[in-house]
């Protein structure tokens, strides 16, 4: 009948879930999949190629397999772009998919319009729920902490006003404050 493999809300497999898409060969696409979140919302795989990559928020799952990027925000999955070399090293952040590379985020919503967020060099990162937080210099603030949400890049504080850098390293929650 398949498996239903339950998505933690950090973003990552359990041993479990992991054991049961690695194992005996992996799954294939004869194998019905369905995603389920602990907060009960379901994401049903149909006819889709094994994924290469899964990755996860609240709101959506993102699967890229060989020949293509699929999402779904609840219910079946769709297809949004055949661009898999671009998105196989990619995250989940909000209801998109993003890439880092050297002077740029890029998103990709579940409609495929994809959004460049320019900046001169990034370095941390790290997740908090639907959010992403980054350490960056976008050549005018300088390293700043910044927060994405797959839809716009926001600067949360200019804590050294000007090109001068703050230098925000060792980035994370404590006490659900970043």
């Amino acid at each position: 009948e398949g498996e239903t493999v339950v998505l933690s809300p950090l973003g990552t497999l359990s041993t479990r879930a992991q054991r049961q898409l690695d194992g005996d060969g992996g799954w294939t696409s004869s194998q019905p999949l369905t995603f389920k979140t602990r907060e009960g919302l379901v994401f049903p795989v149909d006819d889709a190629p094994p994924p290469l990559q899964f990755s996860w928020t609240s709101k959506a799952v993102w699967l890229v397999s060989a020949t293509n990027v699929q999402v779904s925000t609840g219910g079946a999955f769709h297809v949004v772009t055949s661009d898999v070399e671009r998105w196989r090293p990619s995250a989940a952040v909000g209801t998109s998919l993003f890439i880092r590379n050297e002077t740029e985020l890029v998103s990709i919503d579940p409609a495929g319009t994809i959004t460049r967020f320019p900046f001169v060099e990034a370095r941390q990162s790290f997740s908090a729920g639907d959010t992403r937080w980054f350490s960056l210099d976008d050549g005018v603030h300088g390293f700043e902490p910044w927060r994405f949400d797959g839809v716009s890049l926001e600067l949360m504080a200019d804590l050294v006003p000007g090109p001068g850098s703050s230098h925000p390293h060792f980035l994370g929650l404590a006490r659900g404050r970043v």
